[in-house]
């Protein structure tokens, strides 16, 4: 049985789990769903401005970021309905 290495273009099997390639997955969602026309929530770009407070704090820092969340849905929510009214 042969095993394929999870790390195809990284053979030194660093972890990809980096915040650089995490904000170019976030671009890349936002890009399609932009074509797409679908609303996203850019929480990538929110949360870079907040990184402090994550090391100070995660608890406070992940209500922040379900706080922003349920935010942008609501607006999302409110314009959508006077739109269609």
């Amino acid at each position: 049985m042969h095993c394929r290495h999870p790390y195809v273009e990284n053979p030194q099997g660093l972890s990809e789990r980096t915040n650089e390639a995490a904000g170019e997955y976030g671009r890349a969602c936002i890009a399609v769903a932009g074509e797409c026309g679908i609303p996203v929530v850019d929480l990538w770009n929110k949360m870079q401005h907040r990184k402090r407070d994550y090391l100070r704090s995660q608890k406070s820092f992940y209500l922040y970021v379900f706080s922003y969340i349920i935010f942008c849905i609501f607006l999302y929510l409110v314009l959508f309905t006077i739109v269609s009214t």
